[in-house]
């Protein structure tokens, strides 16, 4: 038999032994069961097999593998390993932390775990998603498991979970029924922002299906994959048709769709034929020589780009462009002017304007009355300042006077 054998038999052998060996060094508050600690030792063991074949004891004259020799290292091994054990497993941050006390009650003597079992209420039962009901999920939300809310916003919220109005709210929090308005507002601003998503329109059913579609186009199998008979069919078509389809014809027609754009241009750029497909070229509007001369004409009337765009049915941009062209190759000197867009106020208006500047309004509060631009407003000040009817604000009045002190 070979050492190696040798070994396995002392080993089966000496099983009696070890365990002798364990429970006399093993104390009663070792972490290990008496099993837990055999399989250690056998385990230990079979990993310094080499080395306690290897072993040799000069007092001894132990100058090969013999059964004595394996008893005594055995020995020594099982011996330290109890306590290397034990040692090794206090240090572990989860056990220096894990609390296991014996709590002794009326019913008799229970472990931590186990009292914490009886003393702890029940989780609750796990209840089926209502998307009718989505508003109970987010209110338990924002009570139960966040800190984003203030304490007033709590009491808030359950009073409107009570049904109650804003009145009775103010009435029995003894303030005004505009500050519990603000507050109601700021509320719903702040779990709007904190949420992410409009609570009370959003669709979850469709974003859910969106969702679970996207992740099962990216990690389902239905992908075809280049072979390299595919990748050398790809490039002697590419090669044979220099240029004669783009991207998009090409995905359409190699190997009937069933690749990819990004698919097909990684085979050719990784072989340096990105070149040889053709390029998309973006749309040009061109125009005839009859369109040219009406640009011409019509800028010359001092038409603006919004006629001469409604007199060609083209697109205001595009004439913008062309005209610049134009001016390029000096077929015209300037382009078109685009129209005013100041609205145009009538008397009533303009009264009720002076009204609310005399009154001490800003700008911008005119302008939202209004709905209309803060420049269209600010024009219509402009005017009243200059005919006298209401004197400057204070921001242009500091504005005069730095120019004042400048000049």
């Amino acid at each position: 038999m070979t050492d190696s054998e040798l070994f396995d038999h002392y080993l089966v052998e000496f099983q009696p032994d070890l365990k002798k060996i364990i429970g006399k060094f093993k104390g009663l508050n070792h972490k290990f069961t008496h099993d837990e600690m055999l399989s250690e030792a056998n385990l230990h063991l079979i990993k310094y097999k080499d080395k306690i074949i290897n072993f040799t004891d000069e007092g001894e004259e132990y100058s090969k593998f013999c059964e004595i020799g394996f008893k005594k290292a055995a020995y020594s091994y099982t011996r330290n390993l109890v306590g290397w054990s034990q040692s090794r497993l206090l240090k572990n941050s989860y056990v220096r932390k894990r609390v296991d006390y014996i709590h002794k009650t009326e019913d008799g003597e229970f472990s931590t775990f186990e009292h914490l079992c009886q003393t702890l209420p029940s989780d609750e039962e796990h209840a089926e998603f209502d998307s009718n009901s989505k508003h109970k999920y987010v209110l338990k939300l924002l009570t139960e498991y966040t800190q984003s809310l203030t304490p007033n916003e709590l009491i808030i919220i359950e009073h409107l979970k009570q049904g109650k109005n804003q009145y009775t709210i103010a009435s029995e929090l003894g303030v005004t029924h505009q500050a519990v308005s603000i507050a109601v507002i700021k509320l719903v601003e702040k779990i709007k922002n904190y949420l992410k998503f409009d609570f009370n329109t959003d669709n979850s059913s469709n974003k859910i299906t969106k969702g679970n579609d996207a992740i099962n186009s990216l990690f389902s199998n239905s992908r075809e994959y280049f072979s390299p008979k595919d990748s050398k069919d790809l490039i002697s078509f590419v090669k044979k048709n220099y240029k004669k389809h783009s991207l998009e014809e090409l995905t359409d027609i190699f190997g009937k769709g069933k690749f990819e754009k990004c698919q097909i241009l990684g085979v050719l750029n990784f072989s340096s034929l990105g070149n040889h497909i053709k390029k998309k070229v973006p749309n040009q509007s061109k125009y005839t020589q009859e369109e040219v001369d009406l640009i011409i004409k019509m800028n010359n009337e001092g038409k603006f780009v919004e006629d001469i765009a409604e007199a060609l049915q083209k697109n205001i941009r595009n004439i913008s462009c062309k005209c610049a062209s134009m001016i390029k190759n000096q077929l015209i000197k300037r382009c078109p002017e685009r129209k005013p867009q100041k609205p145009k106020y009538n008397k009533k208006d303009s009264k009720k304007m002076l009204e609310m500047f005399k009154e001490g309004l800003t700008t911008k509060d005119v302008a939202e009355y209004f709905k209309a631009d803060t420049r269209s407003i600010g024009i219509q000040r402009g005017k009243f300042c200059r005919k006298g009817l209401i004197g400057l604000s204070k921001k242009s009045e500091r504005n005069k006077k730095c120019l004042l002190q400048k000049s």
